[in-house]
């Protein structure tokens, strides 16, 4: 579902979209569906990210909003900004799976400089190539009688 009124500004509005999640999120959770339904998904996550226009299609070196490349960027993106549409959200998810608990630590320790991931194995080398074939014997010299 698009910003209100059909903007595009990350600060623009997005009363209607945080009530049809809520909508879904109700269902989801009644007493019809809990049995079998096991979690929702929003369409989309931009993040930080942001159209470098209103309106553009998304080309090279433009940043990520979630949105297909060929869709206007922006349209339906969630942007960080966007704090009452992650607060439905986040009652959704925690009406779905209970309280959010907070994240537990990585059991591994991510790299760093003093410890750099290893590179990727070489790839086999190529066969040689072939000989080029020999070029067709001439033909033989014509006899005039």
């Amino acid at each position: 579902l698009a910003r209100d009124g059909g903007a595009y500004d990350a600060l623009s509005a997005t009363s209607l979209r945080d009530a049809f999640y809520e909508q879904v999120c109700r269902l989801a959770t009644s007493e019809q569906l809990t049995r079998t339904i096991s979690g929702v998904g929003f369409w989309a996550w931009a993040g930080e990210g942001r159209p470098r226009k209103p309106r553009c299609i998304w080309r090279g070196g433009d940043e990520w909003t979630g949105d297909p490349p060929h869709e206007l960027q922006g349209w339906y993106s969630v942007y960080d900004v966007d704090t009452a549409t992650h607060a439905v959200l986040r009652r959704c998810a925690e009406a779905i799976a209970g309280p959010l608990a907070p994240r537990p630590a990585l059991p591994f320790a991510p790299p760093t400089p003093s410890r750099p991931c290893s590179p990727p194995p070489s790839p086999p080398p190529a066969p040689p190539c072939s000989p080029s074939p020999s070029p067709p014997p001439s033909p033989p010299p014509s006899r005039r009688m």
